[in-house]
């Protein structure tokens, strides 16, 4: 008799885990994450300059790279007081493109790419602190304004320009 219950008491148990299991596997497939992905890396404009960039470079030994974030541009050094301030206030932040050496990926330029979103008083701001950080960090910022079409060689001088100083 003691027998046939831990018999039953074991396939019971069986049962309940094999239930478990399943349940888990079918909360595990419904909870698919929501993630998709974008249609363009660039929106039609910083695509747009970004070939004009790319034409008025070619001779240049550069790289150029588009939406980095700014703290993966600069640096706060450790033991700076207020750390965690300095970092929350970058790690969020991107900018359109930098322009870096093409031996050591050293930044020589970040480049903003302005629309009239950027005329708001919060992107005011926001460009203002970029600049300051960027500023502070010995790292040139030219803003360029969005247009139907760019000059190459002016584009070009305001780069050399910015980067010699």
């Amino acid at each position: 008799m003691q027998n046939n219950i831990n018999v039953i008491l074991t396939a019971v148990l069986f049962l309940f885990a094999v239930f478990i299991i399943i349940l888990k596997l079918i909360q595990k497939k419904s909870k698919k994450l929501p993630y998709k992905k974008k249609e363009y890396l660039l929106t039609q404009a910083e695509n747009s300059f970004y070939s004009v960039l790319k034409l008025a470079l070619k001779d240049m030994d550069v790289n150029i790279f588009a939406k980095m974030r700014l703290c993966d541009i600069v640096y706060i050094p450790k033991g700076t007081k207020n750390w965690q301030t300095y970092w929350n206030k970058i790690k969020s932040k991107h900018v359109d493109f930098i322009i870096s050496t093409k031996n050591g990926n050293k930044p020589l330029l970040v480049i903003e790419l302005n629309d009239s979103s950027h005329n708001s008083i919060e992107r005011m701001e926001r460009d203002e602190f970029v600049e300051n950080v960027l500023s502070a960090a010995g790292i040139p910022l030219i803003f360029i304004p969005v247009q139907h079409s760019y000059n190459v060689n002016d584009l070009l001088n305001k780069i050399k320009d910015a980067i010699l100083g």
